[in-house]
């Protein structure tokens, strides 16, 4: 089995922000698979399941889902190796991708999380940038404002569906040529 995370704060208040982006991808992926979730209050997620690959959207808040997500992997039994996390990226401009097999959390609360809760570093993940505030506001106030309505439709056109692209390549034939692909355009 393979594991596929989105990070984010399930939360209405901040459905469309800029820190949901790994949430939005993942509910891309399972239209896109003609997927639905099923809510799991055992483990604290709305699950879906592909072929042989779990599809995981924690019900919690970002700096606290490493806990949901290791209780997903123990439950399913996943090696770290078989397991990839979306998320939003702050050091990369607005919609670059960037994929990577092992790394820090470089700042971002959510990976600090997962990093803690998995004891390991060892794992996939694809940072989607959102850019920097061009204004004054604080870093806090600017991954928690919303996507503008262009902003969701270059995602929805431009981005997703070669992140879901990339999902099935890692699913099929591996990390490796998974991270050529992402990392290619």
């Amino acid at each position: 089995m393979k594991l596929l995370a989105g990070l984010g704060n399930y939360s209405k208040k901040y459905e469309f922000s800029r820190h949901n982006l790994g949430f939005l991808c993942i509910d891309f992926i399972i239209k896109n698979l003609n997927l639905k979730y099923k809510n799991s209050f055992r483990l604290k997620s709305k699950i879906a399941l592909y072929k042989d690959m779990v599809i995981c959207k924690p019900k919690s808040f970002m700096n606290v889902t490493g806990t949901v997500i290791k209780k997903v992997i123990d439950f399913y039994k996943i090696e770290l190796c078989d397991f990839l996390v979306i998320l939003d990226d702050l050091n990369l401009e607005f919609k670059r991708v960037k994929f990577k097999i092992k790394g820090s959390s470089g700042g971002h609360k959510g990976l600090e999380s997962l990093i803690k809760a998995l004891k390991s570093m060892d794992f996939a993940r694809i940072r989607i940038g959102i850019g920097r505030p061009s204004d004054s506001r604080e870093f806090k106030d600017y991954v928690l404002s919303n996507f503008t309505q262009k902003e969701l439709e270059e995602l929805n056109k431009e981005v997703f569906p070669k992140i879901l692209e990339g999902v099935l390549i890692w699913r099929k034939e591996g990390l490796l040529k998974a991270q050529s692909f992402i990392n290619s355009n």
